[in-house]
């Protein structure tokens, strides 16, 4: 009997291989976003409690020193400046991340398509295999056959 073998695995292989390198890419990207968005949030909550805590100042002493007001304020509009910046940044991770989605969803049509192909191959495979062994078997019974008539007495 011979054995089944896949003209494309090679080809396959390697679609196999980029499939998990976008794969993973797509995890780091993904990984990437999570951390971006984390340090966002964390630039926004400090902006938001420290605005919080200057009003709450101004409440309890009615008034405050102008240090204390500028150095506030411009650690506010530093905190801001900050996650105007990381922003940018998670726009620019998020387009990365659509661009590696889009090179996942691709390398993965590629590959499932030749795995698709294989699977068909190695039904046919199988397919005429079974044919070949029942064309075996049916030979053989004839021949049987054949040999009991020879041999019959009468």
């Amino acid at each position: 009997m011979r054995r089944f073998t896949f003209r494309l695995e090679r080809v396959r292989r390697l679609r196999f291989l980029a499939l998990r390198e976008a794969e993973t890419a797509l995890a780091r990207a993904h990984a990437r976003v999570k951390g971006l968005r984390e340090k966002l949030e964390e630039l926004e909550g400090r902006a938001h409690r420290a605005g919080r805590e200057f009003v709450a100042e101004l409440e309890r002493k009615a008034s405050v020193s102008g240090e204390f007001a500028s150095r506030t304020a411009a650690y506010i509009a530093s905190l801001h400046a900050s996650a105007r910046l990381q922003r940018e940044a998670l726009a620019t991770a998020l387009d990365d991340l659509a661009g590696r989605q889009r090179d996942f969803l691709e390398r993965k049509r590629a590959h499932e398509v030749l795995q698709k192909l294989k699977d068909k191959k190695r039904r046919e495979w199988i397919a005429d295999v079974e044919r070949e062994e029942q064309i075996q078997l049916d030979e053989l019974h004839r021949s049987l056959a054949g040999y009991r008539k020879e041999t019959r007495w009468t």
